[in-house]
C-alpha cells in the first residue's frame, strides 16, 4: 500500500513535468495564447487563506516517517534475484560530497569540449 502511494505520487509528478514540457515548447514554438475578455478572468493571485490551518498535521510525524522508510533499505532485499547483483556500501558525508565534486568537474571538462558528458 505504501510502495502503490509512492508511485502514483511519482507518476502524478511525471505527469505533470510533461504536461509543463508540452506548453513550454508550443510557447518556444511560437504558439500564442488565447487571448481572454476582460470579463472572463478569474484573478487568483491573492492569498488562498481558505487553505491556512494549523504548521502540522495530525498525523505528520507518521507521514514523514512512511515517507523516509520508503528508501532502498525498505525494498532492496525484496528483489532478491529479481534484478541484478547490488552491493550498498555506506559514505560518510565528505566521501559522497567528493564523488559529486568530481563528477560535477567532469562534467564540465566534458561541456567545454565536443563530446558527451556521460
Amino acid at each position: 500500500d505504501q510502495r502503490r502511494g509512492l508511485r502514483q505520487i511519482v507518476q502524478a509528478a511525471a505527469l505533470a513535468s510533461a504536461m509543463a514540457s508540452a506548453i513550454l515548447a508550443e510557447l518556444a514554438r511560437g504558439k500564442a495564447l488565447r487571448p481572454v475578455p476582460p470579463e472572463e478572468r478569474r484573478d487568483r493571485s491573492a492569498a488562498n487563506v481558505g487553505l491556512a490551518g494549523p504548521d502540522a498535521l495530525e498525523d505528520e510525524a507518521e507521514r514523514w516517517r512512511q515517507f523516509f522508510d520508503s528508501g532502498c533499505g525498505s525494498w532492496l532485499d525484496d528483489l532478491g534475484p529479481r534484478t541484478f547483483r547490488t552491493t550498498v556500501v555506506q559514505l560518510r558525508r565528505e566521501e559522497a560530497a567528493a564523488i559529486v565534486e568530481h563528477w560535477e568537474a567532469r562534467s564540465r571538462i566534458l561541456a567545454g569540449q565536443d563530446g558527451d558528458a556521460n
